[in-house]
């Protein structure tokens, strides 16, 4: 028995002994563990935006950005990455060595506070007529042995507020998809709400014989969200508020039109803010499909809308000369009065424009530049008919007789 309770005593001690080797082992390991703790966490450390904005060929200057390293005295490396545009420094005076800047890859060496002096108000500048979703990177490490680590900023370039299209006249319609005759309105369409937006923006010239452009006002109202600009003309007496027969230029001055961001926009669609657009057309009542002659080719159409008032199934605005909802004898007698009509396109020479000539080729019915038998058979259809034809009417009395197939006679084979 009392052997037994020696070996429970020896036993016990022992135990005890053992783990207070245990504890000093531990103790004395404790510290090269913490050591390879501290030695996982890198020295150095990055500070920047996650996120931030740029605009479409412009370049974006980017504050915040710096370089934090607990090596005393250590030199820093720093790589900068921009797969979609370039990076610029603008203080690089007190680095150790750098290459690449104004490029996509740039790299630069020195002390904390040079690198960071460089860091400071970089400029970031998208890559040519980029738009959308973008990023660089920055990766730094220091001389004392440390990983590397980097941080990469998130860049959303938003595409320049441009100008989206120019409607001249009102909306097209199956009537009328390039008429010339009726242009009452000119529609600017831009792609974002505009801020900025003088009237001053907005010149229209009309285009004469050997004279400088002449001025037309113009009133500008927006649309609610202003991404939408009409023009309208008092117009002369009887037009229904339309431009007089003749060439015109409509001037858009980009630069005095900023978008949200204060960025001009850019009218031209060069990529750069601001700019000139100039959209050239004309007015010719009675064209009504765009090819600068009233013709039989309008006749047809006119016939056809004869008689009819706005809500009509054939009713075609563009006839309608004064306006007034009803396409009647007013109309009729501006329609004959411009029939044979060719107003050609502005030439510009230096400093004046050409003057736009205008011709009258009576007896061309189907409009093809030369009075043939086809003409003539469309001129036998009108002689003496209630069909007028208005090609034929050479005396302008609103019949087509003999006096007429005197002169279209004269005329054919020309």
């Amino acid at each position: 028995m009392f052997l037994n309770w020696f070996r429970k005593l020896a036993m016990r001690r022992m135990n005890r002994a053992a783990a207070r080797r245990g504890r000093a082992a531990d103790h004395r390991l404790r510290p090269n563990v913490q050591s390879l703790e501290e030695r996982a966490v890198p020295a150095v450390t990055i500070s920047a935006p996650a996120t931030m904005s740029a605009l479409e060929n412009t370049s974006q200057v980017v504050n915040d950005i710096a370089i934090n390293t607990d090596a005393s005295g250590a030199n820093v490396a720093v790589v900068l990455f921009a797969p979609d545009g370039r990076i610029t420094l603008r203080n690089t005076g007190g680095l150790t060595s750098l290459s690449g800047n104004g490029s996509s890859v740039l790299s630069l060496t020195g002390s904390q506070d040079a690198i960071n002096a460089a860091l400071d108000g970089l400029t970031f500048q998208p890559g040519t007529n980029f738009a959308g979703p973008a990023n660089f990177t920055i990766a730094a490490t220091d001389n004392a042995g440390m990983p590397s680590v980097s941080q990469t900023v998130a860049v959303t370039v938003a595409a320049l507020p441009t100008v989206t299209g120019v409607q001249v006249g009102p909306e097209a319609t199956a009537e009328a998809t390039n008429q010339g005759s009726l242009v009452n309105q000119v529609t600017v369409n831009f792609s974002e709400p505009v801020t900025t937006h003088p009237d001053s923006a907005f010149t229209l010239a009309q285009l004469s014989d050997n004279q400088a452009p002449v001025t037309v006002p113009v009133q500008v109202t927006w649309n609610a969200d202003f991404t939408q600009a009409t023009l309208t003309f008092a117009g002369s007496e009887g037009t229904g508020g339309s431009l007089p027969d003749g060439n015109y230029r409509l001037s858009v001055n980009g630069d005095q039109l900023a978008g949200a961001n204060g960025v001009a926009i850019d009218v031209d669609a060069n990529g750069q803010p601001g700019g000139t657009l100039d959209t050239d057309f004309y007015r010719l009542y009675g064209d009504v499909n765009g090819d600068r002659i009233v013709n039989g080719a309008d006749y047809a159409g006119f016939r056809a809308a004869f008689g009819t008032a706005t809500g009509d199934v054939n009713f075609n605005p563009a006839f309608d000369s004064n306006g007034d909802g009803v396409i009647d004898a007013t109309d009729f007698t501006a329609f004959r009065n411009n029939f044979g009509t060719m107003l050609s396109p502005v030439g510009v020479n230096p400093g004046n424009i050409t003057p736009a000539s205008v011709q009258r080729v009576m007896g061309d019915a189907d409009g093809n530049g030369v009075i043939d038998f086809q003409d003539f058979a469309q001129f036998r259809q009108s002689l003496g008919s209630p069909v007028f034809n208005p090609a034929f009417d050479f005396d302008g009395d609103g019949d087509v007789d003999f006096i007429d197939f005197a002169q279209f006679r004269q005329l054919l084979g020309q």
